[in-house]
């Protein structure tokens, strides 16, 4: 708005008729109504002086706008500043009055934010703080907390007014419209100069831009991709560029306004570089086989790594690659030349070659330090032999020598003097020799004549084992060096004992309470014998008797019988074993021998023997046997049981015994059905039952008697057992005839059946069968009267059974 009475309008309401007919027209005529050059300098007024100096809303502008309005002038610094074709029906939109233009954006999916930049389009809606009917101005700078507005129709009325506001003002306006934000343009591209080539240096220029005060920035770019860290005004052009076009990118950029960008021309391709050399490699030293030669580096720029390769007679040395090299026999009578190599990434290779040397001559041995011999000469004493120090090495041939004569065979770097050389001087000869130098020859001083070996004990002799009589003792030899033929010879308190050579001992008797040692003689050709002693063993002690297997008793342990005793076996055999007979705890009085009869006095108890192994030098070894099971005075006798009693469930049985000896011994019984035993029938008194019908049943007896081996019998089985039926019998007269039915039950039978006869006196009057316990039939005709009918049954495992009924047939 303006804060006079025109305020952000585009035409009056009286004028709005005409104003439609001429934008027409000026619409068509946009090209002729824009002479103005679109060129601007933000921050003065150059709104077009043909629409600033006219009268306000009396011109359409060329954006379709009133003249000397906010919108007007906003469009104004869209076309010249944003360059944008902006106008009234910009991208088919009606922007209209100010007010409308944020909704115009948002239609057009422009951003409208609350971030000012340069070049945004500052937006007030109507009823704002800022403007009563809405507002626009351009957006110059942006920073410290504030904008700075390029605007008309507001402070004053149709005219141009810039201001700085504060966002913490309450006309900070209420959005900001990106339409396209000011860019820097370029005006004339950057050129490079320099030679495209691994190297050398390219300097780019940085153009010309439409506008002052611009930061720049550099990108150079190879085949159009960045050069990473490339970003200064200059570029030297490395090995990874080679065969590249090179470009530079200028960035320009200035606060507020995007920044905008150029790239040079290309130029040609990155060519290799050129090393430069201003003097050559040299060769100083003598042309000698072992004597260093070194060689100087040419002056070469750019600097860069050199390669080294020594050539004898042109042809090149294998693996002489240093800057030094010292020539062997295979470079004798060749003539050397030092070729140095210059090598860089994208650099043309550089080769240069120093002047020859003379012709190499052969190399000479120096003797630096004679040979000589370590060691003390004795026999199996190893020498050793020092080849000395020669220059070069070369190789070395060692030949030992015994009194001036070589040795045969002793052409090592170590010679021990064996019993040949005994009180002979030794001496070493050396031979150097290597191909390219004269062989050399040279000797060592001799020794002292070769004296005669010593053993060096070193680990003593010893003795292990315990010193007791009976238990072997053994000899340790230690350890000799060099190694020895070993003998032994024991000793007992300092006395040899004859024939004691071998490497164990067991002490006898007669050296109970003695020390015994061990002498150890060690022996070889060309040695002094060694006799070195043992430590002696503490006194020897009692030897002890071990018991390897007790004594067995044999024989049954009954009154009267005959208990007899082995002497069970020992760890020696001892000079006599005696015995000693028990019963329990308790030693039998006389009865010391290996034999004994037994007694009733031990009845019930357990017998066992105790042997003594008795041995001079040895303690006292005992070892008891197995005890017998407990004496018993024999075994109980008697008669077969029998079973007296009916084998009908329901009746009792009796198991009787006789014969019983002991009169004292206790019955036990046990009753069998078939081979099960009964389930708790253990009387002398069994009653049968239902489950033993049509089995056999048997009794077991056991007699127990103190003292006495048990005994049981069994005895005879008994019949099938059977049960006893029980007859109930019902009858109905018809025509003179009876109807009679039988009902059975019998124990331990479900369902008896069975067969019927009924009689009348002498006379069958009627027979039928039983099934599941009930049969029936018509019984003959009888005579009118009483009559006494006898009815008889059988069945399987079951009693035969009668009864007797009385009938009258009327």
């Amino acid at each position: 708005m303006r804060i006079r009475r025109r305020s952000d309008r585009r035409a009056s309401l009286t004028r709005r008729a005409g104003a439609v007919v001429l934008i027409g027209l000026l619409t068509a005529l946009v090209p002729v109504l824009h002479p103005e050059q679109v060129s601007a300098a933000s921050g003065v007024d150059d709104y077009p002086a043909r629409l600033r100096n006219a009268p306000q809303d009396s011109l359409v502008d060329p954006w379709r706008f009133y003249n000397r309005e906010c919108t007007s002038f906003v469009a104004w610094r869209l076309n010249s500043e944003n360059l944008v074709a902006f106008d009234d029906f910009w991208r088919g939109a009606h922007w209209g009055n100010a007010s409308n233009w944020r909704a115009a954006a948002r239609s057009l999916s422009i951003p409208v934010d609350d971030n000012p930049t340069r070049g945004a389009v500052a937006w007030w809606a109507a009823g704002s703080a800022g403007s009563s009917r809405g507002h626009v101005a351009w957006v110059q700078t942006v920073g410290g907390g504030a904008i700075t507005i390029e605007e008309y129709n507001y402070l004053h009325a149709g005219k141009y007014d810039t201001r700085t506001i504060s966002s913490s003002s309450s006309l900070w306006p209420s959005g900001f419209i990106h339409i396209k934000d000011t860019q820097v343009r370029n005006t004339s591209s950057p050129t490079v100069t320099g030679t495209p080539q691994v190297g050398v240096p390219l300097v780019t220029s940085k153009g010309t831009w439409s506008a002052k005060g611009l930061t720049f920035s550099f990108q150079w770019l190879a085949n159009g991709v960045p050069i990473k860290g490339a970003t200064a005004r200059s570029f030297t052009p490395t090995a990874t560029q080679l065969g590249d076009v090179i470009r530079a990118k200028v960035t320009a950029s200035k606060a507020g306004a995007h920044a905008g960008t150029a790239q040079s021309a290309p130029t040609d391709s990155v060519a290799k570089g050129v090393f430069v050399s201003t003097t050559p490699p040299a060769v100083s030293g003598t042309a000698q086989v072992g004597v260093p030669l070194s060689g100087t580096d040419p002056t070469i720029k750019p600097a860069t790594s050199l390669q080294y390769q020594w050539l004898a007679d042109g042809v090149p040395v294998a693996g002489a690659t240093a800057p030094t090299f010292t020539p062997t026999a295979d470079q004798l009578d060749s003539v050397l030349k030092l070729k140095v190599v210059a090598r860089a990434a994208g650099y043309r290779v550089l080769r240069i070659r120093s002047a020859p040397t003379n012709a190499v001559n052969p190399g000479a041995f120096e003797v630096r330090t004679p040979p000589s011999i370590a060691g003390v000469p004795q026999v199996d004493q190893p020498l050793t032999a020092s080849a000395g120090v020669w220059k070069p090495a070369g190789r070395v041939a060692l030949q030992w020598l015994a009194d001036g004569v070589p040795i045969a065979g002793a052409t090592g770097s170590a010679y021990t003097p064996t019993p040949d050389v005994l009180r002979k001087q030794i001496s070493l000869q050396v031979k150097v020799r290597q191909r390219g130098y004269a062989d050399a020859v040279a000797s060592s001083a001799p020794t002292t004549a070769v004296a005669p070996g010593t053993f060096l004990n070193t680990v003593p002799p010893a003795v292990t084992g315990t010193p007791q009589v009976g238990v072997a003792l053994t000899a340790h030899a230690g350890a000799f060096t060099p190694r020895a033929t070993i003998a032994y010879q024991w000793t007992v308190d300092g006395i040899e004992v004859p024939g004691a050579t071998n490497r164990s001992f067991t002490p006898r008797p007669q050296d109970l309470g003695k020390q015994v040692a061990v002498e150890v003689v060690a022996s070889r050709p060309g040695y002094l014998t060694a006799i070195v002693p043992s430590p002696a063993t503490v006194a020897v002690a009692p030897g002890v008797i071990r018991n390897m297997a007790v004594p067995v008793v044999s024989g049954k342990p009954v009154d009267g019988h005959r208990l007899t005793a082995t002497e069970g076996a020992w760890s020696i055999t001892p000079d006599s074993v005696h015995f000693q007979w028990y019963a329990g705890t308790s030693p039998i009085v006389g009865a010391t021998s290996a034999a004994y009869v037994v007694t009733p006095a031990e009845a019930g108890q357990r017998i066992h023997v105790m042997a003594t192994a008795v041995s001079a030098g040895y303690t006292t070894a005992h070892a008891s046997s197995a005890a017998t099971d407990p004496v018993v005075l024999g075994t109980v006798a008697f008669d077969k049981p029998t079973i007296a009693g009916h084998h009908v469930v329901g009746r009792t049985l009796l198991a009787r015994v006789t014969g019983v000896t002991p009169q004292s011994a206790v019955a036990h019984y046990r009753w069998f059905r078939g081979v099960d035993p009964i389930r708790g029938a253990r009387e002398a008194t069994y009653v049968v039952r239902p489950n033993d019908l049509g089995h056999r049943l048997r009794v077991e007896v056991t007699m127990r008697a103190p003292n006495w081996v048990p005994r049981t019998e069994r005895s005879a089985v008994v019949d099938d057992i059977r049960t006893a039926p029980s007859l109930r019998a019902s009858m109905s007269i018809r025509s003179g005839r009876v109807d009679l039915t039988l009902h059975v039950t019998a124990p331990g039978l479900a369902s008896p059946d069975g067969a019927v006869r009924v009689w009348r006196g002498s006379t069958r009057v009627g027979t039928f069968d039983v099934t599941d316990g009930v049969g029936s039939d018509l019984l003959r005709h009888l005579s009118k009267g009483r009559h006494t009918l006898t009815i008889v049954y059988r069945g399987d495992q079951q009693i035969p059974t009668r009864t007797t009924v009385p009938v009258t047939v009327s």
